[in-house]
């Protein structure tokens, strides 16, 4: 989910780059609801110019879809995994209950696909997703010319099912659809969590 209101078109920006590193055979699925989200209609549709020369997203593997309905929504997403013609499928979505999380964790477990759910800021239901990511800006960096060479992200792993929580800066490379660390955090104590016990055997060693 997006830390803030203001970081929407950052979280989808990132889910986008890992639906960019997924094997190209399938197409991806991406379910657009048209109800209950009116943070995300603020920063307008789709550029598929964009979400290419940025994240490496090919826009011809992506099969949009537009639901009316929270319950087209969830009915499109379980089809959707149910049928295993996608690669992935993501969903912004306003609310989810318990009971409908586990039936949506469910469908993408027996089918083997990754599912990607975009959830509003504030949003803390319960869930059954096996890990919740806060995802918030970063300053990008840049090259000699002042302009972006790659995107960065700050990602808080809130939850993580068989997992430690963590904290960390990370940067796309589109051409090679790589993730790394942010160069000026290699070295610094702001990447916590699953990275302490790296940073303690290599005091001990």
């Amino acid at each position: 989910m997006p830390a803030t209101e203001g970081s929407i078109a950052c979280a989808f920006g990132f889910i986008a780059a890992i639906l960019a590193r997924l094997a190209r055979a399938r197409p991806l699925l991406l379910i657009i609801p048209r109800h209950g989200l009116r943070p995300y209609r603020s920063h307008g549709r789709l550029h598929g110019h964009g979400l290419d020369t940025a994240l490496g997203l090919d826009p011809a593997r992506l099969i949009l879809v537009e639901t009316a309905q929270r319950k087209e929504t969830l009915w499109a997403m379980e089809e959707a995994l149910r049928s295993q013609a996608p690669t992935a499928v993501m969903a912004a979505i306003d609310t989810l209950d318990l009971k409908s999380s586990q039936r949506l964790h469910l469908a993408a477990t027996d089918a083997g696909l990754p599912l990607f759910l975009l959830r509003p800021a504030p949003n803390l239901d319960a869930s059954a997703a096996a890990t919740r990511w806060r995802i918030g800006t970063a300053q990008a960096a840049r090259d000699r010319f002042g302009l972006i060479a790659r995107p960065r992200w700050h990602l808080q792993l809130e939850r993580c099912r068989n997992g430690r929580p963590g904290e960390w800066v990370v940067e796309y490379d589109h051409v090679a659809h790589r993730f790394s660390l942010a160069a000026a955090l290699a070295n610094c104590s702001r990447a916590r969590g699953a990275d302490e016990d790296a940073i303690a055997q290599r005091r001990r060693a």
